[in-house]
């Protein structure tokens, strides 16, 4: 499955009408481009996970600080406003979410400085094939399915 795929709207009907499984992992979407983000959030609420998303950075702390902590973080380095390098740097400063996962998911590649400084659990270059997007999702936050089975 490709990140271009268009958004299926009987899905994003089912998104907006289904409850969230309270047990499912949380994901934070940072994310401009917002055909991306709907893709990114229906393809991880399909795989079971509790999906929220913000359009860039300052959108994404505020939601970090008024909601209930996410499991991992899909972060996009390009943003207007609070682009991603000024959120991480935010996030990483706050002892109570500063140590939660963060794949950045970029066009552009970072400089190695860079790169370290993020401290990203992983990266991901646009554009990206979703089933390797999902794997690792996966390996830093299981969906439910799978969550239940190792506990």
């Amino acid at each position: 499955m490709d990140v271009n795929c268009a958004l299926d709207r009987q899905a994003a009907h089912c998104r907006l009408t289904s409850m969230p499984d309270p047990h499912a992992s949380r994901i934070l979407i940072v994310e401009d481009e917002e055909s991306l983000r709907n893709v990114l959030q229906t393809t991880l609420e399909q795989e079971g996970y509790s999906v929220a998303t913000a359009s860039d950075g300052g959108e994404a702390l505020r939601h970090l600080r008024s909601s209930e902590r996410p499991d991992l973080i899909l972060l996009d380095l390009v943003m207007p406003g609070v682009d991603g390098m000024a959120f991480r740097r935010e996030q990483r400063w706050d002892p109570e979410r500063g140590e939660i996962p963060v794949i950045v998911v970029s066009a552009i590649a970072p400089e190695p400085d860079e790169l370290r400084a993020l401290a990203a659990a992983d990266y991901l270059t646009k554009p990206f094939d979703m089933h390797r997007l999902l794997e690792v999702v996966a390996r830093h936050c299981p969906p439910p399915a799978r969550a239940a089975v190792r506990s």
